[in-house]
């Protein structure tokens, strides 16, 4: 009895492979981009379409060098509308086409009675449209899907590729409406988070997850090219203000460096200390605003150069002068010594003071202010909070007075 049922096992095998080698359904993913998804399995038959890496279907069968798949959920078919009566086919095996034509290849048949709902075809009022027939049967070569689950499995994965769609589609939405406002609004830590999540948490769908990776490329480009634009519209603003403020007061500064430049030229070449310089030719600082002096403002256009650029190094448009003088603060030095005026003719020259030893009257350093009239301090010993500026290559370091102690 043994040997007649395996000799009846064999012949089976034998005249009907698939009779007992038939697989167990499972859902697949497709490996590859333009893989195709044909009509009957071999190469000359038609091809459905071309389908892509990541994309599923649910292998039910195999067939030679093929896998029978079922069709997607999205997939639809036609069927000619004389055939079909409220909804109802009337006649038997009547062809099921992939288009709304008659050169369209068939994949499937419907027999009298069987139902369909469908809707008219905008390509051809000739045919409905329909949702493919449970019986239909697509192939696609073996080697191009790989097994990732049950059948049932593809619901799972379908609802979660309708999930990463519309964070794709809402994150690109948010970014193209921020990137669209001026540079101070923009806004995309949202963005951002939904691009994030679509790389982190739907790693099943690698092309949803690269669009994502490109979407934050873009999107870090732009807002950088943004910001390139903003930083060069403000300086230029800050440019024009500097040019255009107050004409009076650069009247005054342009009189005030004239009277200078006179004195300067009568003076000997040599630094003279507070006490050697004549009476009757002592600048006297009208102030040009509350607080401010011509010798003082003289200094701004080069204190603003040094501020726009730290705010580029930053990268933050939002800080103010009084940031950059703060973080001066931060790495200042404190040196003492007695505020002589700096009244050789010289063209770069780094201040408009000297500080100098008490003692021996050796100077330490030359010194310019916007914050502190240094003009109220000469001939007299002082600690002065200080930083360091250049000194264009002359004899002591230049600094800048933040403060006086």
């Amino acid at each position: 009895m043994l040997k007649r049922l395996t000799t009846w096992t064999l012949f089976l095998l034998f005249c009907f492979p698939s009779f007992l080698l038939s697989m167990e359904p499972f859902t697949a993913r497709v490996k590859s981009n333009r893989v195709r998804l044909r009509a009957e399995p071999h190469t000359n038959s038609f091809v459905i379409r071309e389908v892509n890496k990541g994309d599923l279907f649910v292998v039910v069968d195999e067939n030679d060098e093929f896998l029978v798949v079922l069709p997607p959920k999205w997939m639809k078919a036609y069927v000619y509308r004389s055939f079909v009566i409220d909804d109802v086919i009337e006649g038997n095996k009547v062809n099921v086409r992939i288009a709304p034509t008659l050169e369209a290849p068939i994949i499937a048949q419907l027999n009298s009675g069987d139902k369909v709902e469908g809707t008219v075809s905008t390509q051809n009022n000739r045919w409905l449209k329909i949702k493919t027939p449970d019986s239909t049967r697509f192939y696609i070569s073996k080697g191009l899907l790989e097994k990732i689950g049950p059948p049932e499995y593809i619901e799972t994965l379908e609802k979660k590729q309708q999930e990463v769609d519309f964070l794709l589609l809402s994150a690109q939405k948010m970014g193209n409406e921020e990137l669209a406002k001026s540079f101070d609004d923009i806004q995309l830590e949202e963005t951002y988070g939904y691009l994030d999540k679509v790389i982190q948490d739907y790693l099943e769908f690698p092309n949803q997850v690269y669009q994502a990776k490109k979407l934050i490329q873009e999107y870090q480009q732009a807002y950088l090219q943004k910001k390139i634009a903003h930083l060069e519209e403000r300086a230029k603003k800050i440019a024009e203000t500097l040019q255009t403020t107050s004409p009076q007061i650069n009247e005054e500064i342009r009189i005030h460096q004239q009277q200078l430049s006179d004195v300067e030229k009568s003076l000997p070449n040599e630094p003279l200390i507070a006490e050697e310089v004549p009476s009757e030719i002592e600048i006297v600082e009208e102030p040009i605003s509350r607080g401010i002096t011509p010798r003082m403002a003289a200094w701004y256009p080069q204190e603003e150069q040094l501020i726009l650029q730290w705010i580029t190094l930053k990268n933050d448009d939002s800080l103010t002068n009084e940031d950059f003088y703060q973080e001066e603060k931060q790495h200042s030095l404190t040196l003492t010594g007695v505020v002589e005026p700096y009244q050789k003719a010289v063209k770069n020259k780094p201040g408009d003071y000297i500080l100098v030893h008490k003692s021996n009257q050796m100077p330490i350093a030359y010194l310019y202010s916007t914050r502190v009239d240094l003009h109220d301090y000469l001939g007299k010993e002082v600690s002065l909070v200080l930083s360091k500026r250049p000194n264009n290559n002359f004899a002591f370091q230049a600094f800048y007075v933040l403060d006086v102690e």
